[in-house]
Parts: structure tokens; C-alpha cells; sequence
């Protein structure tokens, strides 16, 4: 158990959100969410998705950055300054929920869509 005001992998919310690609900005503004954000996905989503996420975060003007889960995230999420983070594929979700536990930001995990 971590001590008391050290983050857990629990203490952040965890919604899941189910959007086509190019929707991935929207839903997080619709979550009352905003950026910088860290995209933590498998090489999977990232093959079929990546595109389309820049496209929504670039027209949303919010800033993301997209990292393989087997990278180590935290210092990808710190050196960005995230402020939420998501999980994107199978693989993903340990990964991600790290990095958003160790800023003490939001965690959301997307289930991918054609």
C-alpha cells in the first residue's frame, strides 16, 4: 500500500471510452478533460490509430504525444507535463495507469473502434 499522498494506480478515474479514432479529442473534452495528453498504446493501436489521433488533437488544439506501452512512460508523461493519460490496445493498460498514478492525473482507456 503506498503511503498516504503517494498515488496509486487506484486513485485515478478510469472511464472507458468507446470512439472511433477521430474522435478521441472530443470525447476527452466532453469528459472534462484537456491536454497536454500522453497516449500510452500497443503497436497495434498505434499502427491503425495514430494518424487519426493527431488529426483530432491537432484540429482540438490540444497537445499529445503518443509512446509504446514497453517504453518506460513516466518520464515520457512527466517530460510532457500530461494531464491525463490513455490507454490504447491490450497491452497498454498497466502501462498507462502507471504513468497517470505517478502524476496524479487522470486515467482513460480506449476501447478502439472502426
Amino acid at each position: 500500500m503506498p503511503a498516504p499522498g503517494t498515488p496509486s494506480e487506484d486513485s485515478a478515474p478510469r472511464p472507458v471510452v468507446a470512439v472511433p479514432a477521430a474522435g478521441i479529442a472530443a470525447a476527452l473534452e466532453a469528459l472534462g478533460l484537456d491536454g497536454p495528453v500522453l497516449v500510452v498504446a500497443d503497436d497495434t493501436a498505434i499502427a491503425a490509430w495514430a494518424p487519426a489521433w493527431a488529426a483530432a488533437f491537432a484540429t482540438a488544439g490540444i497537445t499529445h504525444r503518443v509512446v509504446v506501452a514497453g517504453v518506460d512512460v513516466v518520464p515520457a508523461a512527466a517530460g510532457l507535463g500530461a494531464r491525463v493519460v490513455v490507454a490504447a490496445g491490450a497491452t497498454a493498460a498497466a502501462a498507462a495507469a502507471l504513468a497517470a498514478a505517478a502524476l496524479d492525473v487522470p486515467l482513460v482507456e480506449l476501447a478502439l473502434q472502426s
